[in-house]
């Protein structure tokens, strides 16, 4: 499952560049780096929020089961653009999410892999005009929840502290959302 992940990212990627495997393998590391406009990367999973394991039960007792939300595999996040074209006038660039995905007990989160684009055309020396488009194809993320089970072998949201049955509104869903946002940049 990972591996195809992975392999379908690097195809994404080679797509967008415009580039077969061939001439992407003789992309030189120096050439690459000087295509990269930013790049962030953090031991932190960004594409959904965790239940932190404290919850008041409806008899109004308070619990701490955060053992049960506790990542058993690494944590990564990387966001990146790289530049596809630029010209004089026009630049082009492709922004990147990749994240490595959350597993604990009660909690899962699949890797997740989001595409953009980033266009920004120079009307005049004083004006450029930007269309900036982060997320907007996005693969995998998906967000899965386990029920807790009581002394008496009932099934409870741990996160709510609700029945499992009365807790599916409040179930985690991937966060990440489509930006898209419009630049004007007037130098005077």
């Amino acid at each position: 499952m990972r591996s195809a992940f992975y392999s379908a990212f690097y195809g994404a990627v080679l797509m967008a560049l415009g580039m077969d495997s061939v001439q992407a393998a003789a992309l030189s590391l120096q050439g690459i780096a000087a295509r990269i406009d930013y790049l962030y990367a953090e031991d932190a999973h960004r594409t959904s929020r965790v239940w932190d394991g404290y919850f008041k039960a409806l008899n109004g007792d308070a619990y701490n089961v955060r053992q049960f939300y506790r990542s058993k595999t690494p944590q990564f996040n990387l966001t990146t653009a790289v530049e596809l074209h630029e010209t004089p006038r026009l630049r082009l660039s492709l922004p990147v999410q990749i994240d490595n995905g959350y597993r604990a007990d009660l909690y899962r989160a699949q890797a997740y892999l989001g595409l953009g684009l980033v266009a920004q055309w120079a009307a005049s020396d004083r004006i450029v005009l930007g269309c900036h488009l982060h997320d907007a194809l996005q693969f995998g993320g998906d967000v899965s929840e386990q029920p807790c089970r009581d002394g008496f072998q009932g099934n409870f949201h741990c996160g709510t502290g609700l029945p499992w049955s009365d807790a599916q509104p409040y179930l985690r869903s991937s966060r990440v959302e489509t930006l898209n946002r419009l630049t004007l940049h007037w130098r005077f």
